[in-house]
């Protein structure tokens, strides 16, 4: 539902679940498994996301970047390297 939200928001159509599982990038950080999602309306807006979904227990971590999408490619990156850096806190 949040990626078919991101995608509304530039302008783009919803997506199968199985389109947005494909479009994904998956990851693993101290969490666990997470997704990454660039999304990209190429035709209409000069904006893009870089978004990331990480679930932990019975949480969900959402991580939007608004970026100019000329952008996207240069910061993609530190972002996934920001996502990475999610720690498990104990005290």
């Amino acid at each position: 539902a949040n990626v078919n939200r991101w995608r509304n928001q530039l302008d783009l159509e919803s997506q199968t679940l199985t389109e947005i599982h494909s479009s994904a990038q998956n990851k693993v950080n101290e969490l666990g498994k997470y997704q990454i999602f660039k999304i990209i309306n190429k035709s209409n807006s000069d904006m893009a996301f870089i978004c990331a979904v990480m679930p932990i227990e019975d949480s969900t971590i959402f991580i939007k970047l608004y970026i100019p999408k000329i952008g996207i490619n240069d910061t993609e990156k530190e972002f996934i390297d920001f996502c990475q850096s999610f720690r498990v806190f104990e005290e």
